[in-house]
């Protein structure tokens, strides 16, 4: 898969969310799933195009990236609670905002204590749950406002 590709899966796949949301709320529902039907294809491709890309990297490039492995043995559990609420915040419609702050909180709790990867990937889910959410819902105030 070439990169102009990837990026035109990501971005179908943001126009097919918004979409496929906002045609629910207005009774076309067909809209929504002509629009959104291909993202239950879409989706598992873009993230496995991810997977692959940081799998090519250069070994120079994950050296440099990995973290010395610490001695640190304590409970991770807010970590994988954030990346647990980071999922659903993506995938909760609307009340996905509300996961996605109350992960970002855990995640970055468990930061504190310590840097692994349940408390990366919890933060980085949150905030892009978080954000898709916020636009979707800034989007149908302004568009119910105009109405």
């Amino acid at each position: 898969m070439s990169e102009p590709l990837g990026l035109a899966l990501a971005i179908i796949m943001c126009v097919g969310g918004v979409v496929g949301t906002v045609s629910g709320l207005l009774k076309v529902s067909f809209l929504g799933v002509i629009v959104g039907a291909p993202l239950w294809v879409l989706t598992p491709l873009f993230i496995y195009r991810v997977c692959t890309v940081l799998n090519e990297l250069p070994d120079s490039m994950k050296v440099a990236a990995q973290i010395p492995s610490p001695s640190y043995t304590g409970p991770r559990g807010f970590g994988i609670a954030g990346l647990i609420l980071g999922i659903l915040s993506i995938i909760i419609p609307y009340l996905g905002a509300l996961f996605g702050i109350v992960g970002i909180v855990l995640s970055v709790k468990q930061r504190k204590t310590h840097k692994e990867g349940f408390s990366t990937a919890g933060l980085i889910t949150s905030i892009v749950g978080t954000s898709l959410w916020g636009l979707v819902t800034l989007i149908l105030i302004v568009f119910l406002a105009l109405r």
